[in-house]
Formats: C-alpha cells, structure tokens, sequence
C-alpha cells in the first residue's frame, strides 16, 4: 500500500492550478508524512550544528 501524499506546506500554487482548467496540479511539494518527518529531522540536525 502506498503512502498518502499531502500538502504539508499549503503550497497556493496547488490550489490554483487545480481551480484552473486543464492545468495539471504540480508533482511537489506533496510528501508524505515520514518524508516530512525525515526532512525536519535533517534540518534540525543541521541547525544544531551551527
């Protein structure tokens, strides 16, 4: 079974493009939760080496 994408971020472009037609929506920023997870800890992980 394959992950649910989302918008985590609210990306405004998704909402446009899907009130436009024939406008295919954008493939990203639409993540998965663990993808998401795994990204903050990494730039968590950065920041506190700084």
């Amino acid at each position: 079974m394959a992950a649910t994408r989302h918008n985590f971020d609210r990306d405004p472009f998704l909402h446009i493009s899907a009130a436009i037609v024939d406008c295919p929506a954008p493939a990203e920023p639409a993540t998965t939760e663990s993808d998401r997870l795994a990204d903050a800890y990494r730039h968590i992980a950065l920041a506190l080496r700084h």
